[in-house]
């Protein structure tokens, strides 16, 4: 193969997989490119592995992780369902 590709998704199924995909890319320099919830687990995976922040975790997947570096806007809060929270539309980026 030549690179990784993590797409969006729906739900915590298959987050610890996604996870363990993401660090055989990055301990093994595979190109990989996360997106949506691909790019979510490439944060999880680097503040777990490379950071030492054991259990990081958004809080969508455990709302009780002593380290949340993945978390709902302020105004999405309380909106449970799952797509519920995607914004629709042209958005500016800053990366």
């Amino acid at each position: 193969f030549d690179a990784i590709l993590v797409p969006g998704g729906f739900g915590k199924r298959g987050i610890e997989g996604m996870l363990r995909a993401i660090e055989f890319a990055r301990t093994r320099k595979v190109p990989y490119f996360g997106i949506c919830l691909g790019m979510q687990c490439a944060v999880i995976e680097y503040a777990r592995n490379v950071c030492g922040l054991k259990g990081a975790n958004s809080s969508e997947f455990d709302s009780n992780t002593a380290h949340r570096v993945i978390y709902k806007l302020r105004e999405l809060r309380g909106i449970d369902e799952l797509g519920g929270t995607m914004r629709l539309g042209a958005w500016t980026a800053r990366v």
